[in-house]
């Protein structure tokens, strides 16, 4: 849980620092370690819907970074957010 914690904290920074409001969905790529990761993330899918508000949203070992993607890490998962078209 507290991976999930800092990943939404991670989010909301990343969103400030961009300027993306809150109310505007964002594409989300959550690259993780493990599974066991994955799993974490994806049984609390609605947590992140609900304070990270994604469009779509993708959690993986691998996943195809986009080139203008904003991205942020810590020690457990790491994961990257595309902003929506009319950031990039």
């Amino acid at each position: 849980m507290e991976d999930l914690i800092e990943l939404i904290k991670a989010v909301r920074n990343i969103r400030n620092q961009a300027g993306t409001p809150m109310s505007s969905p964002v594409k989300m790529m959550i690259k993780v370690d493990d599974q066991a990761h994955a799993a974490v993330f994806n049984e609390n899918r609605d947590y992140l819907d609900r304070f990270c508000h994604p469009s779509d949203l993708t959690i993986a070992t691998e996943v195809d970074v986009p080139k203008l993607a904003m991205s942020g890490s810590w020690p457990a998962p790491r994961f990257t957010s595309r902003w929506p078209n009319w950031w990039t």
